[in-house]
């Protein structure tokens, strides 16, 4: 059962324009979610501008890049961003970092390298500049930002744990839970810190329409998309290996959607019921947010609305 659970809710440059995904933002500020976020993957729309523009037009959601990388980016330059976006929203500023989709950054003949000790430094770095007494910025910094590492690996993971800051886990599929909460919490006990479960943030892939098939169809369609930037030791968990995740996405443009093989949908939420039990199951596991993400479905207002009136209603009256 999931109790009092907060949602979240992200866009990515598929998801449309970035005036359409303003007008989307708008839209889940109406409907109650909590935070929206706009992915920042390289070469594609840039996410400080469209969350500047999020930010300027609304008045309550809070809103950041999820995620923001250092090898694209120099530290100061995101955390520059990060003040100016939460003094242009008043406060309302979240923060995604992590190590980016290493396939992406070498589209910008960029290597990702030694991981574990650039985000290590990365934290620090961003903990002292996005601070109100911190002097490393000449632009005023008015409250301690919230920073969220997103990643998949279960090493990263410990490291969460270990550095006391917030956590965005990309959980594909979402029965990685359990073992991703259990990560975090193997590295917070071995420093000898606490895990402040509301800093920790599931995100899981959700695609809802009116016709359960069509939502199917756009999962499909974005899984096969990304199949090969996730995690294979979370692939392992569906029993997929890279060399058949690597032919799924060979076949998937002459097979289309119906020849996929069923446990690709488990990767995500598909369908209103499936959605309402990857939400149960990461509750389970220790999470009391989640952040829902693109697909959506092919209509991503109505997939909010379905979201809000089908989902999230029915996890209210269960509670």
């Amino acid at each position: 059962m999931v109790s009092r659970m907060i949602f979240d809710i992200s866009f990515v440059s598929s998801s449309g324009s970035p005036i359409e995904i303003c007008r989307l933002a708008a839209k889940a500020e109406k409907l109650g979610f909590n935070a929206v976020w706009m992915a920042h993957d390289l070469l594609s729309d840039s996410a400080w501008v469209i969350c500047g523009a999020i930010a300027y037009s609304s008045s309550r959601i809070k809103v950041g890049p999820g995620i923001v990388n250092p090898y694209s980016c120099s530290l100061p330059e995101i955390a520059m961003a990060a003040t100016s976006l939460d003094n242009l929203s008043n406060g309302r500023c979240v923060l995604g970092v992590g190590p980016g989709a290493k396939r992406l950054l070498l589209d910008g003949n960029i290597k990702q390298m030694q991981v574990i000790s650039k985000l290590e430094q990365t934290v620090g770095y961003l903990r002292e500049a996005l601070r109100p007494s911190s002097e490393i910025l000449k632009i005023n910094v008015n409250r301690a930002i919230p920073i969220y590492v997103g990643c998949q690996s279960p090493k990263l993971l410990e490291h969460i744990g270990q550095w006391r800051v917030g956590a965005l886990p990309l959980l594909t599929p979402p029965s990685y839970a359990s073992k991703a909460f259990a990560s975090m919490k193997k590295g917070a006990e071995a420093a000898g810190v606490e895990l402040r479960q509301q800093d920790l943030i599931a995100s899981i892939l959700v695609s809802l329409a009116k016709d359960e098939n069509e939502a199917a169809r756009s999962f499909a369609d974005f899984i096969t998309s990304i199949l090969l930037h996730l995690s294979p030791r979370q692939l392992d968990e569906l029993g997929i290996s890279p060399k058949e995740a690597y032919e799924i996405v060979r076949c998937y443009p002459q097979e289309g959607w119906e020849m996929l093989p069923s446990k690709i949908y488990r990767l995500g939420a598909v369908g209103v019921e499936n959605c309402i039990k990857a939400l149960n199951e990461i509750a389970h596991a220790g999470f009391t947010r989640a952040k829902i993400g693109s697909p959506l479905g092919p209509n991503k207002e109505i997939a909010m609305e379905v979201f809000v009136k089908n989902v999230r209603q029915q996890l209210d009256s269960e509670t």
